[in-house]
């Protein structure tokens, strides 16, 4: 009995967070009154450059570069710094 509890549990929580991807909102990150593009100048790649903008104000968010433009999800987590 406390196994199928389990197991029932077990299968809603993961299929949760598999599905969890899809329905997450993602936002323009803007910069000024234009919507930033992911080519840069640097030398990076352009996930790697969408990852620093959205991550620039010190919050964990998920990001993403979709036909050229970066997209930032919602925060995550609060970056601990450590000394």
């Amino acid at each position: 009995m406390k196994l199928d509890i389990v197991l029932i549990m077990f299968v809603t929580f993961s299929t949760t967070l598999a599905q969890h991807d899809e329905r997450e909102e993602w936002y323009p990150f803007r910069f000024g009154n234009g919507h930033v593009g992911c080519s840069n100048r640097l030398g990076m790649s352009e996930n790697d450059f969408c990852r620093k903008l959205c991550n620039q104000d010190g919050k964990w968010r998920n990001s993403k570069c979709k036909e050229h433009y970066c997209y930032c999800g919602p925060q995550r987590f609060y970056r601990v710094i450590k000394l």
